[in-house]
């Protein structure tokens, strides 16, 4: 209530303002306009400076007689091509601010009356609430296409608030689509350095011009005026002339001379016969685009015409295309399969003889007919993806008809849709991305031509740029992102150095470039030479077509009748599922058409396509979930850690840790679903924690030394082992069972002859007592080679072996050094004895100790031993039955053995130290 009041009162004083005689502008030789009011956002209006100060003084009256003040700061003057330069005053005395814009609902009003400042207020407005939903922009949750429409409903009104009423030139149309061109970009995810032009981007994105949008916005609004009545306010200020002379000199562009020469351009002479145009498309029942182009789209095309009325000659010189313009449009619509389907129901013009020779050239050849008609088929329907190789023709000597065979793809597609074999030159794949398919013939892969990257980066379907000139055809480089399968024959010279280089990286276990392009590649082999000259047979499309669709359709799709008798129905393949929906979703066919297509009833395709039931798998549900099953393996895994090999797991066990209903057994399966077993548990010695702690530290300390290292600045590898000797057939026999891991058998064959071993942990003896080696390693020989005499160990054994043979030997191979630094365990009876001790500082050697229980850290333990043990055992497989040897004659083999150890497996040996410290802390 008290906003309506607050209205009755401003109307009264405004009324009161107002009753002056002469103080307004005269709109008409009876009328004239004395303010603009809307709300409390009032504008007085008057011919000179003294008017405006009388209209001023009676509103500062009026509104003090009903208790109202005006605010001097918000109140301000606008002077248009006035003289006096005396400001406007309030009855005390105080100047009113004189200002060369106001904003007036959200819209700038300038002395000049031009639009530069709203302008430039609306784009600063756009780019904050462009800026405000950067997130949605940059975000993969939401379409492009549901981008472009929150950027038409958020930001372009933004932009274009107040447009009708702007006056404008060609650098304002220029900045609001550049606005325009780099939001769609920022929509679209381009960026430098790839470039689209404004017509490319703006097709693309179904969006029109900026520039277009305001005069279309415009002229909607002219539209409106001009079926006002002649004597409404804005019917009358579109005829309105001031009462004053023009200056001399050219008159400047205003908002009315703008619009009046729009109108001239579209063929109106006058606005009377504009506003006969306009009503009459008010008064029509028929609304149809006809008539709204008419009022937004006619002038803004004519403008377009008329700006590029220089290159009209250019644009209209391939005018004969028009006249079959609609056919073009028809088959380029239309997709690959849909073409294959329509050259397959063609007039075949060869009677039939491209599709027998192609027969007996692929059983010549020995190729897979099916294979491949199947991957041609697949590549014409999804075009280049990621897993969909290329399909290769690979010939031996050429002249096998591998050209012959993929020519009437041209004739299918249509020669403007088919991408030929790039040429050297600067722009080898101009034009890709108009095309539907990409054919190349006699393809070399290891060329100069397109970078092997680049290739890498086609073949797998992703997106990549394209060099393209810049003139008046093409706008610079373009990021492809086409589907046009890609079909290429080649000679076997050609992929021979690939396929060799890719499988030398292979052996290797290195990553090549050659291997990922390989992969991408189907090769199907031709060897047999094409006897018959394929030209005289005609490329036949028909033929062509029907060749891999019978093969392809026959191996995957049920193609009967659609009047099937119910002893021939099948179900529905998966792959017939796969094409329907892809033929639904994503190429919008009708389900009526995909039943005819796959000879099925079409209420089979609805239910399946349209009413979406859920497809449930036959039987009775599983008692265990995935998650469930998920639980049991993480629950049984706990219950395992806890209980620490003290006691058994059981089933029961876990069944009732879980509170499952599921009975044991149906447990048990599911635990074997996932390759969980009841299993023997392993034996090994046991680390302690302080061990533990001990080898991480060996580790934080030696993990920088390189193999160089430990073979340079360790002497010797010191480590002691008893060798059984074996000197009859019999002992040999079972050493070498003790070897050998297992053999492949069947069920029930496990204690069958051949596949059983001795036990090795029981005792055996062997017909002679065992040896007692010393043995060290260092320098890439054996240096150390030392039986203990009396074949036991002790502390005086151990200071005898170092006084006696380690010392001599560490002087032989290392004479300059005064002290020798040697690997050794922490063997308490005698490498830590007293005795050993005093005999290695007599000896000047620093031991370096490795932690307890590692043997992975000593060269002998985890590599010389087991090497001199098979090379033993690699002897004797040699040995004939009755070969007997005696206790002196196996040691003297085995030193032998031993010290003919090469030189770079010791090293390697003992460099493997660097790689197994690393491994301590990974």
């Amino acid at each position: 209530m008290s906003g309506f009041l607050f209205l009755l009162t401003i109307d009264w004083i405004m009324q009161e303002t107002t009753s002056l005689a002469k103080t307004s502008i005269r709109r008409k030789f009876t009328s004239h306009l004395e303010d603009l009011d809307y709300a409390d956002d009032i504008a007085l209006i008057s011919n000179n400076h003294g008017q405006m100060q009388k209209k001023t003084d009676k509103l500062t009256e009026a509104a003090q007689r009903v208790g109202l003040n005006i605010r001097i700061s918000k109140t301000h003057t606008l002077k248009v091509n006035c003289k006096n330069n005396n400001s406007i005053k309030f009855q005390n005395g105080q100047d009113i601010q004189e200002t060369n814009d106001f904003t007036y609902l959200g819209a700038c009003v300038s002395a000049d009356g031009g639009a530069d400042k709203d302008i430039k207020s609306r784009l600063c407005k756009a780019k904050t609430a462009f800026r405000k939903l950067r997130k949605v922009w940059s975000s993969k949750q939401y379409s492009k296409k549901t981008k472009i429409k929150l950027f038409n409903t958020l930001v372009k009104p933004v932009l274009l608030y107040g447009s009708e009423t702007w006056k404008t030139n060609a650098k304002d149309y220029e900045k609001l689509d550049s606005f325009q061109y780099q939001c769609l970009k920022r929509i679209q995810g381009i960026f430098w350095p790839y470039i689209i032009s404004k017509e490319e981007l703006q097709k693309e994105t179904g969006s029109a011009p900026m520039s277009i949008e305001v005069r279309r916005r415009r002229w909607k609004f002219l539209g409106h005026v001009l079926r006002m009545p002649q004597d409404h306010h804005c019917a009358t200020a579109l005829t309105w002339s001031p009462d004053s002379k023009r200056k001399v000199g050219t008159p400047k562009t205003t908002w009315r001379r703008s619009i009046e020469k729009e109108r001239s351009d579209t063929g109106w002479k006058s606005w009377e016969e504009a506003r006969i145009i306009a009503r009459d498309r008010q008064q029509s029942t028929k609304k149809t685009d006809d008539d709204d182009e008419l009022l937004q789209g006619v002038v803004s095309q004519n403008f377009k015409y008329y700006s590029n009325r220089q290159k009209l000659a250019a644009i209209i010189d391939d005018v004969w295309s028009w006249e079959t313009v609609d056919d073009f449009l028809h088959v380029n619509a239309q997709t690959r399969l849909q073409l294959m389907l329509q050259a397959r129901a063609s007039r075949c013009c060869c009677q039939g003889m491209w599709k027998q020779v192609a027969w007996q050239m692929l059983l010549r050849n020995q190729v897979d007919v099916r294979s491949l008609c199947s991957h041609v088929l697949r590549s014409l329907e999804v075009g280049r993806r990621e897993d969909v190789p290329v399909v290769v023709l690979m010939g031996r000597f050429g002249g096998e008809g591998k050209s012959f065979f993929l020519a009437p793809l041209r004739n299918v597609i249509g020669m403007d849709n088919v991408q030929a074999t790039p040429q050297a030159g600067s722009f080898p794949l101009l034009g890709l991305e108009r095309r539907k398919l990409v054919l190349l013939d006699e393809w070399t892969f290891d060329t100069s031509v397109i970078p092997l990257a680049t290739q890498l980066l086609w073949y797998e379907g992703k997106s990549f740029p394209i060099t393209r000139p810049q003139n008046k055809d093409y706008s610079g480089h373009l990021l492809y992102k086409g589907s046009a399968p890609i079909f290429a024959t080649c000679k076997e010279k050609e992929l021979a150095p690939i396929i060799q280089k890719a499988h030398e990286a292979m052996q290797l276990g290195q990553p090549s470039e050659w291997s990922m392009l390989l992969r991408r590649l189907k090769i199907f082999s031709f060897s047999v030479p094409f006897q018959i000259g394929p030209c005289k047979i005609p490329e036949c499309p028909a033929c062509f077509a029907d060749l891999p669709v019978t093969c392809f359709l026959s191996a995957h799709l049920h193609l009967p009748s659609r009047s099937m008798a119910g002893t021939s129905w099948c179900k529905m393949s998966p792959e017939e599922i796969r094409l329907a929906k892809r033929w639904y979703q994503d190429d919008g066919v009708k389900p009526s058409e995909i039943a005819e297509r796959l000879g099925r009833s079409k209420s089979a395709l609805t239910r399946l396509l349209v009413k979406q039931v859920p497809r449930k798998k036959q039987g009775r549900a599983p008692l265990l979930s995935k998650a469930q099953v998920d639980y049991l393996q993480k629950r049984l895994h706990d219950m395992v850690v806890k209980a620490n090999a003290e006691h058994r797991v059981t089933v029961d066990m876990l069944r009732k840790s879980t509170k499952m209903k599921a009975s044991c057994r149906v447990i048990l399966e599911a635990l074997h679903a996932r390759g969980v077993y009841f299993r023997k548990l392993r034996e090994k010695p046991v680390l302690t924690d302080a061990d533990v702690k001990e080898r991480l530290a060996f580790a934080k300390r030696y993990r920088a030394k390189s193999a160089h290292w430990w073979n340079q600045h360790v002497h010797a590898f010191l480590d002691g082992k008893f060798f059984k000797t074996y000197l009859n057939a019999a002992a040999r026999t079972q050493a070498a069972q003790h070897r050998t891991f297992g053999a492949f058998r069947a069920p029930g064959q496990g204690l069958s002859g051949g596949y059983v071993k001795p036990k090795k942990g029981v005792p055996s003896y062997t017909g002679s007592k065992s040896s007692l080696i010393m043995g060290a390693v260092g320098k890439g020989k054996v240096l150390l080679w030392h039986a203990v005499p009396s074949g036991r160990w002790s502390g005086q054994a151990a200071a005898d072996m170092y006084e006696g043979a380690l010392k001599p030997a560490l002087e032989k191979a290392w004479p300059r050094k005064r002290a020798h630094v040697v690997l050794e365990d922490n063997d308490p009876t005698g490498f830590q004895s007293s005795k050993g001790k005093a005999a290695k500082t007599a000896a000047t050697v620093t031991t370096l100790n490795i932690p307890k229980r590692s043997p992975d850290l000593n060269p002998m333990d985890y590599s010389v031993w087991s090497e001199i043990n098979r090379r033993l055992r690699k002897q004797e497989a040699k040995f004939p039955r009755n070969k007997r040897e005696t206790r002196a004659e196996y040691l003297s083999r085995l030193r032998r053995t031993a010290r003919n150890l090469p030189s770079s497996f010791i090293k390697k040996a003992v460099g493997d130290m660097s790689r197994r410290c690393q491994l301590l802390l990974a």
